[in-house]
């Protein structure tokens, strides 16, 4: 089944751009293109508008772990 991909990077967005980005461990780094829009406060959004009617939509978002998004400590 043909598809049509959307990445926030190129939406409208008021959010913050991030990337390229190719270290690993880097939120950039893990995304389609090595780019993603990180929304800093209430009120930021991405604005997607499909071009063809979408019968599905696949979101992938990235919530912080632990205060200051500093996550686990290695060991």
């Amino acid at each position: 089944m043909p598809w049509l991909e959307y990445e926030a990077e190129t939406a409208s967005t008021n959010g913050v751009t991030i990337g390229p980005d190719r270290n690993f461990g880097t939120i950039p780094s893990e995304a389609s293109g090595r780019r993603a829009v990180r929304l800093e406060a209430p009120g930021q959004f991405v604005e997607l508008t499909s071009t063809a009617r979408a019968n599905a939509i696949v979101v992938r978002y990235v919530i912080p772990d632990a205060p200051a998004a500093a996550g686990r400590p290695r060991r």
